[in-house]
């Protein structure tokens, strides 16, 4: 909703294929959501308490999230470029969801374990 709010404010034009394209990002966001939950509930089984565990699984699958996430971003802007304008669409809506994905995922996700 974030991404599409940003979008609109900047006058993207949203088109049906647009919207197929934000299925695809809202799957990485649950992809990337059911990692760190995962990983919270397999370390929770320890005897940390739950700020240690939170600081493990940022440290640990935080960080593999970051860094599958500027994958992403990357092999997305070549096709900035692209003069087939919904291909650079993909790009654009593409890498907006999963910047805002990462705040989501990393900021405010873990403020519901505590």
């Amino acid at each position: 909703m974030i991404t599409v709010g940003v979008l609109y404010l900047f006058d993207f034009y949203i088109s049906l294929s647009n919207e197929f394209i934000f299925t695809i990002a809202f799957g990485l966001i649950i992809d990337d959501s059911i990692h760190i939950v995962s990983s919270f509930i397999h370390h929770k089984k320890t005897n940390l308490n739950n700020e240690e565990v939170l600081n493990y699984v940022r440290y640990t699958t935080g960080q593999a999230v970051i860094k599958t996430t500027i994958v992403v971003i990357l092999c997305l802007l070549p096709l900035l470029l692209s003069q087939f304008k919904s291909v650079s669409q993909l790009s654009i809506i593409t890498s907006v969801t999963a910047v805002f994905a990462i705040v989501f995922d990393l900021l405010y996700l873990p403020c519901d374990f505590k």
